[in-house]
C-alpha cells in the first residue's frame, strides 16, 4: 500500500516532465505522447522538502573494510539550483578540486582520489571534498590547504574556461541535454544552456572570494567509512 500510495503521489502529471530531442515532427511527436501519456492522472506537485541547514550534525564514523582505506567526505552547504550564487560556488569548487589534487595527491602522495564537487537540487545545495587514503591525516591536510587558496584574475580566467568547457562537452550527448532541460523544467527554472554558460563567465573575483570567505566560515559535517 505505501508503495502504490507513494507512486500515485511522485509519479503523475504534475511531477513529470517530457523531453524529447532529435529531427522528428512536431505534431505527430505531440500526438504520440498525447496517446502515450494523456490518461496519466494530473495529479498534485509535490512541494520541496524543507531542509534546515543550520541544523547542528555531528560527523560520523563507519567501520568496516573498504578496501583497507579510508573513505572521506567533507560537506559544506551550498546554494539551491535557482540560486545564481551556485555559479561562484562552482567555480570555487572547481578551484578547491585543483588545489586539492596538486598537493595532496601529486605533490605529497597523501591521497588516492581527491576531488571537490558541487552538487545542487531544487531544495538544497552542497560542496563535497572526497578523499580515499591510507589514514584520516589527510582531513587535516585538506582544511590546510582550505586556508591557503588564492585566486587572481589569471586564475579565475582559467578555471571559468574549464568549467564552461566540462558543460559544453557534457551536453555533446543529446541525453544530457534532455537531463538538462528536463531538470530544470521540472523545478520551474526556465533557462538555456547558453544561458548557463553567459551565466558562468560573469562571475568576477570578488564574487568568488566572497564564497570563499563564506565557506571558511562553515562548519562541515564530516563522513568517514573504514
Amino acid at each position: 500500500m505505501f508503495i502504490k500510495a507513494f507512486k500515485n503521489k511522485h509519479y503523475n502529471g504534475s511531477n513529470s516532465v517530457v523531453c524529447i530531442t532529435g529531427n522528428l515532427n512536431e505534431k505527430s511527436l505531440e500526438q504520440l505522447v498525447l496517446r502515450s501519456l494523456g490518461n496519466m492522472a494530473k495529479g498534485v506537485k509535490v512541494k520541496d522538502p524543507i531542509i534546515n541547514a543550520k541544523k547542528s550534525q555531528e560527523n560520523e564514523f563507519i567501520k568496516g573494510k573498504f578496501n583497507n582505506l579510508k573513505h572521506i567526505k567533507i560537506d559544506f552547504n551550498g546554494y539551491k539550483l535557482k540560486d545564481t550564487n551556485r555559479y561562484a560556488f562552482s567555480i570555487l569548487s572547481f578551484l578547491i578540486d585543483a588545489y586539492l589534487n596538486e598537493v595532496i595527491k601529486y605533490k605529497k602522495g597523501l591521497a588516492y582520489v581527491v576531488n571537490s564537487k558541487n552538487f545542487y537540487t531544487n531544495s538544497y545545495g552542497l560542496l563535497s571534498i572526497y578523499s580515499a587514503a591510507d589514514s584520516v591525516k589527510v582531513i587535516e591536510e585538506i582544511f590546510s590547504i582550505l586556508q591557503k587558496i588564492r585566486v587572481d584574475e589569471h586564475t579565475l580566467s582559467l578555471a571559468k574556461i574549464n568549467v564552461t568547457s566540462d558543460l559544453i562537452f557534457n551536453l555533446e550527448y543529446a541525453s544530457q541535454i534532455l537531463d538538462f532541460y528536463a531538470t530544470n523544467h521540472l523545478f520551474e527554472n526556465p533557462i538555456s544552456i547558453q544561458n548557463e554558460i553567459d551565466n558562468f563567465k560573469k562571475v568576477s573575483l570578488n564574487d568568488v572570494k566572497y564564497e570563499y570567505q563564506k565557506l571558511l566560515k562553515d562548519s562541515p559535517v564530516i563522513t568517514v567509512l573504514g
